[in-house]
């Protein structure tokens, strides 16, 4: 099969331009998305903590070569707690996540 003509070429060429263009902006759009998410949920969290004067819990972020961690420092009390709270209503994958680290 041959080339088609130089017009041809040309907007089979500018079309792909145009298909990589708006796969690289709904990318970026998605990365904002869940980046804004995580940013609303640090937020939340880190409300919810101030607001309650008795808690020592504190929330730590820090970014390292693409990577989020995210560690929310908790009293022993606090800590089991939660435990308790995941294993009876979390979802099964968080609850068996916990077991296992308990181990």
């Amino acid at each position: 099969m041959g080339r088609g003509t130089p017009e041809e070429d040309l907007d089979t060429y500018m079309d792909n331009q145009d298909q990589q263009q708006a796969e690289t902006v709904q990318e970026e759009q998605e990365a904002f998305d869940t980046a804004w998410e995580i940013h609303k949920f640090c937020r939340q969290a880190d409300t919810i903590l101030s607001s309650d004067h008795t808690s020592d819990m504190e929330i730590i972020h820090q970014v390292k070569e693409h990577v989020l961690t995210i560690n929310i420092m908790m009293t022993e009390v606090e800590s089991e707690i939660f435990k308790e709270y995941i294993r009876n209503h979390g979802s099964k994958f968080v609850t068996e996540k916990i077991v296992e680290e308990d181990i």
